[in-house]
């Protein structure tokens, strides 16, 4: 059952970016670039700017990634009736937010925020065990 879930997904991965890359970019109301860019850096949790290179960012958009690509799953789980897959899938989307606040919020932030992001090693075990159980 899980086959007839996963490979609709694999098709959608190949169709959606030949659709981003031949679907007109000029839509109206929609204004491409405004040629100022930006200086490369982006801000964390607690305000700190790093570079768009720098390792935590890197992760970020892994996580991002991730959940996103979990969000077709989890969409594709409840088309097929599988209720158990669709819930497991969005908790381990939430521990996926959970991680990137934990991730955006570097060692040097106030005690208020790094205890605000704590990622519990709980989590990990969980996922763990569900790759155990699934893998």
């Amino acid at each position: 059952m899980l086959f007839k879930t996963v490979l609709p997904m694999f098709r959608f991965a190949v169709v959606l970016p030949r659709l981003l890359h031949t679907t007109p970019a000029v839509y109206r109301g929609f204004k491409p670039g405004r040629g100022t860019g930006d200086k490369g850096s982006s801000s964390l949790f607690n305000n700190e700017r790093r570079w768009k290179d720098d390792e935590a960012f890197h992760a970020l958009g892994n996580t991002d990634e991730l959940s996103s690509f979990l969000g077709i799953c989890r969409e594709f789980s409840s088309d097929d009736c599988l209720e158990d897959v669709t819930e497991l899938i969005t908790r381990i989307q939430c521990i996926l937010q959970d991680l990137g606040a934990h991730v955006a919020t570097p060692p040097n932030s106030s005690k208020k925020k790094q205890e605000r992001t704590v990622f519990d090693e709980k989590f990990v075990k969980y996922v763990d065990g569900l790759i155990d159980e699934y893998g």
